[in-house]
């Protein structure tokens, strides 16, 4: 489902939000295995989709949407004409003769706290925030079958193969444990 790959990206800014530098969520995501950073995502696909997502389930479910983590950074970054790699310019730069690099102006955007957070920590909650949503997914009949979600994220959206899938993670993990670590998470952040 297109919801669980926007959760990552939408984790990945909230973890700026909260001063997590830029490049730690970038290479935090990619040791976990994925192909690349959710801030990458969201710069290819444009900071304006994901907005225009969220204007769109206002609109159609009213007060009883929840805004995702990430909308306060979307609105900062669109406000500072910040749209992504079409516009040459979203969370990272795209000089025409030159590789991308994450933005320097993102410091002054999101103030980086002193002390960051270990990037295991940084692993487990882009990789946790995804199997939580296919679990989510599973428990509301969007899937029906768990093996549906573990192809789906591997295929889908590139979860790290190395895992089975989301909701193998989980398996492998174990339930206690995992729903344990969401809710330590969730108290954290």
């Amino acid at each position: 489902p297109s919801g669980v790959s926007q959760t990552v990206r939408h984790e990945g800014m909230a973890m700026l939000a909260e001063g997590v530098a830029p490049a730690l969520i970038e290479n935090a995501a990619r040791f976990a295995g994925m192909p690349v950073g959710p801030l990458a995502v969201t710069d290819e696909v444009s900071l304006e989709l994901p907005m225009k997502i969220i204007r769109q389930s206002e609109e159609e479910m009213g007060s009883n949407y929840q805004r995702p983590c990430g909308y306060d950074v979307l609105d900062r970054m669109l406000s500072a004409g910040r749209a992504g790699r079409k516009t040459g310019k979203g969370f990272y730069e795209y000089p025409e003769d030159d590789a991308k690099r994450l933005s320097p102006d993102l410091a002054q955007l999101f103030p980086r706290m002193p002390v960051q957070p270990d990037a295991d920590e940084i692993k487990q909650r882009l990789l946790y925030i995804q199997a939580l949503e296919t679990a989510r997914c599973l428990e509301e009949g969007v899937l029906t079958d768990p093996a549906d979600g573990d192809l789906g994220s591997v295929y889908g959206w590139n979860f790290p193969t190395y895992t089975g899938g989301t909701l193998s993670l989980v398996d492998t993990v174990g339930t206690a444990k995992f729903v344990s670590e969401c809710d330590r998470m969730a108290q954290l952040y």
